[in-house]
C-alpha cells in the first residue's frame, strides 16, 4: 500500500500478487480525491504465465491485462491535471519457435469516457543470429476519427553488443514504420565502490529527434547521477527543448542500536560496524575476483543492499588494512532477508590475536609434538608444538592463561598475552616444570 499527499489532493492505492500453478494474478487499485471534492478511482487486473513456446528462459509469455478508471487523477501535484475516465483492454504472448525464429502478437483495445474507441494488433516475426535480428510485420489500427481502418507492413533491424567483462553495451535498430533509428553507446556502472557508467542515445523519426548523454559515478556512501537531454519535435516552431538533471542518493540504518551509512536502498540490508580493536582499519563488503567491493565500513558502519528478500545471500568480507595476525572471523556470512529487515555484525573482537612462543622444559629442552591448551576464565584455546616446541594460537585475547600439557610428565604453567599494537604477539620462551624424574 501507498499514499500521496500534494498541493491539489491525496491519492491511496494498493498492489497484491499472487502467485499459483496457473501463473500469477495482479490485482490495483487507487483512489484519488482533488481540492474540489471530486474522488475518482483505478482498478486494474494483470495475468502472466508461461504457456507453449516459452523458451528455455522459462519465463511468462503471456500477459493480458484490463484497467478501468473513473475520474482519475495521477499528479494531484500539477495545477493543470485533467481527470480521466477509460477502460483499456491489452493482450501479449511471444512464441518462441526455436533459437532464431520467434513471433509476438499484441492486441490492444482503447475505449475513453467519451466512448472514443480505438483498437490496435500488431503480428511480428523475428530472425535472429547471434547479435544481429531481422523482423517484419503488420500493423493493425482504427479508431472513431478515421474513415478507414490503417494497415500498415513494416521491417525492423537490430544489433546488440555487449563486453562480458568489461560491461560495453553498443546497439543500433531501425523501424520501417515511422523511420525510427535509434544508436545507444553505454558502459554499466555496476554495484561496486569507485565504478563509473555512462551512457550517450540518439534516435530519430519523422516526428522528431532527440539526444541525451547520462554519466553515474558510485561512491563508498552515495551514488550520484547527471544527464542532460535535446528534443526537438518537427511540428514545434518554438524549436528544440534542452534539460540538465544532477540526481544523488544515500541512505541511513538502524538495527538493534546499530547505524550504518550508505547508498540508498528500499528493500532488506546489512550493516557492519568494526570491533575498536579495528579502529583505523576498513572492512569491505561484498568482495568479488577483482577486489571489487558493494560497501565499506570503516569507523563509521557500512551499509549494503540485501536486494532479493527470501533468497539465501552470500556475502564475502576482507579487511586488508588489518593488523597483522588480526583474525576478524568468517570471510564469508549468509543471509536470508526478509523483505524489508535489516541485519547487523560486528567485525572483530577481543579475541582477535594470533598467539606464538616456544615451551620448553627444566632442563630447556623444547616440548615436542604435543598438545595443550591456554585456559582462562572463559574459555580454552588448544595448539600443538613442532619440533622445535613452538606453537601458534588464533582468536586470543589479553590476559593471563594456565598452560595445560597433555602429557602428565609436566606441570601446569602460565603464560601473559599482553595488549599490544600488532596482533601478532610473540611470547617468548616458557618454560614448564617437569615431576621430579620426567627430565632427566
Amino acid at each position: 500500500m501507498n499514499g500521496n499527499i500534494a498541493q491539489h489532493g491525496q491519492l491511496l492505492g494498493a498492489l497484491a500478487t499472487v502467485g499459483t500453478e496457473w501463473g500469477n494474478l495482479s490485482a490495483r487499485a487507487s483512489v484519488s480525491r482533488s481540492q474540489d471534492d471530486v474522488v475518482g478511482n483505478k482498478i486494474s487486473l494483470n495475468y502472466e504465465s508461461e504457456i507453449i513456446g516459452s523458451g528455455e528462459s522459462a519465463s511468462p509469455n503471456l500477459r493480458l491485462s484490463a484497467e478501468y478508471a473513473d475520474d482519475f487523477l495521477s499528479a494531484l501535484w500539477q495545477d493543470d491535471q485533467v481527470a480521466t475516465s477509460y477502460a483499456r483492454y491489452l493482450a501479449n504472448y511471444r512464441w518462441t519457435i526455436n533459437d532464431k525464429w520467434s513471433l509476438t502478437l499484441t492486441g490492444s483495445y482503447y475505449e475513453d469516457g467519451y466512448d472514443a474507441e480505438q483498437t490496435s494488433f500488431t503480428s511480428l516475426v523475428n530472425w535472429r543470429n547471434g547479435n544481429l535480428t531481422l523482423g517484419g510485420g503488420v500493423n493493425y489500427y482504427e479508431n472513431d476519427e478515421q474513415a478507414e481502418p490503417d494497415t500498415q507492413y513494416f521491417l525492423t533491424l537490430g544489433w546488440r553488443w555487449a563486453h562480458r567483462d568489461h560491461g560495453y553495451n553498443v546497439s543500433g535498430s531501425y523501424n520501417s514504420q515511422n523511420n525510427r533509428a535509434r544508436v545507444d553507446l553505454g558502459k554499466s556502472g555496476i554495484e561496486r565502490v569507485g565504478s563509473v557508467g555512462y551512457r550517450v542515445q540518439a534516435e530519430y523519426d519523422n516526428d522528431q529527434d532527440s539526444e541525451s548523454a547520462q554519466l553515474s559515478y558510485t561512491a563508498n556512501r552515495a551514488r550520484v547521477e547527471a544527464e542532460i537531454s535535446r528534443t526537438n519535435i518537427n511540428a514545434d516552431p518554438s524549436g528544440a527543448s534542452y534539460s540538465a538533471i544532477l540526481r544523488g542518493n544515500t541512505s541511513i540504518g538502524f538495527v538493534d542500536g546499530k547505524l550504518g551509512w550508505g547508498r540508498a536502498t528500499s528493500g532488506p540490508f546489512l550493516i557492519a560496524n568494526l570491533h575498536p580493536t579495528l579502529s583505523g582499519s576498513s572492512a569491505r563488503l561484498g568482495t568479488d575476483q577483482n577486489d571489487g567491493y558493494r560497501a565499506a565500513a570503516t569507523n563509521i558502519g557500512g551499509l549494503m543492499p540485501l536486494e532479493f528478500a527470501y533468497a539465501e545471500r552470500n556475502v564475502d568480507i576482507n579487511i586488508p588494512d588489518a593488523p597483522l595476525g588480526y583474525n576478524w572471523g568468517e570471510s564469508r556470512l549468509s543471509f536470508t532477508p526478509g523483505a524489508a529487515t535489516g541485519h547487523a555484525i560486528t567485525l572483530g573482537s577481543d579475541n582477535a590475536y594470533t598467539v606464538k612462543g616456544i615451551l620448553v622444559d627444566s632442563l630447556g629442552n623444547p616440548l615436542s609434538y604435543l598438545r595443550g591448551n591456554l585456559i582462562n576464565a572463559e574459555y580454552a584455546l588448544s595448539f600443538f608444538t613442532n619440533k622445535q616446541g613452538r606453537f601458534f594460537v588464533q582468536e586470543a585475547a589479553p590476559g593471563t592463561y594456565r598452560v595445560e600439557i597433555n602429557d602428565e610428565r609436566y606441570q601446569t604453567g602460565q603464560i601473559e598475552i599482553p595488549r599490544e599494537q600488532s596482533s601478532l604477539i610473540d611470547v617468548g620462551i616458557h618454560q614448564i616444570a617437569c615431576e621430579e624424574t620426567s627430565c632427566k
